[in-house]
């Protein structure tokens, strides 16, 4: 039988995250201290949502942020809740699946990955990985309306700047930047000897990455 535990701690653990995050534990927390739900309590409706998300092709994880984010993080759903009843489950699958910007669940899987990564002797690549200092920048320079900014420091090397590091297709910003393609176009003109897009997306290693530029960089001398 599969051990179960490490899945249902994952869960647990994103449960007693986003619900720390909510605005009624923040009210709560100025008066007193609060408490992490616990094993005991929590597992038994875990287990069952989980087998639910399963049953239905959809990633627990996910759909547990979905559960906050569909409050606005006012506040942290009811256990009994986790799994929607067979009178509402269609109602619920359809709104989780309109759900395109994940940004605190994304962040959180980078953190978790960006651990392992470190934890494995790997360190941090711009021609990978996603680094939560120039998504904040994104996201900053996105919001004031000042995208062209954001494309202009994809390389920034001022010492009082950081740089943005360019399109990246698994960054939520990039996605609803309305300069993706030119910043894309961009990135592909920097990196010559690698498609840097096919790097972050997944399509090809780091390591492969690696090989052709080496060959470029030979070839060239």
């Amino acid at each position: 039988m599969v051990n179960e535990e490490p899945r249902l701690q994952t869960l647990l653990n994103d449960f007693n995250d986003y619900r720390s995050r909510t605005e009624y534990q923040a009210r709560i927390r100025a008066k007193r201290p609060i408490h992490s739900v616990g094993r005991e309590k929590a597992y038994p409706f875990l287990a069952a949502m989980d087998s639910w998300c399963i049953a239905h092709g959809v990633d627990s994880r996910r759909w547990l942020y979905w559960l906050f984010a569909r409050t606005n993080f006012r506040y942290a759903p009811k256990l009994a809740c986790l799994k929607p009843s067979a009178k509402n489950e269609v109602q619920a699958l359809g709104k989780y699946l309109a759900l395109k910007h994940t940004p605190l669940f994304s962040d959180r899987l980078y953190h978790e990955q960006a651990h392992k990564r470190l934890h494995d002797g790997e360190t941090f690549s711009a021609n990978r990985d996603l680094s939560p200092m120039a998504e904040a920048l994104k996201r900053r320079y996105l919001a004031a309306g000042e995208p062209e900014r954001c494309m202009a420091e994809m390389f920034n090397a001022r010492p009082d700047a950081h740089p943005t590091w360019g399109y990246h297709p698994k960054s939520t910003t990039c996605v609803r930047c309305p300069l993706a393609a030119s910043c894309a176009a961009k990135l592909r003109a920097a990196v010559p000897a690698f498609d840097p897009i096919a790097v972050r997306s997944g399509a090809m290693t780091l390591a492969e990455a690696q090989v052709m530029e080496g060959r470029w960089t030979y070839g060239r001398c």
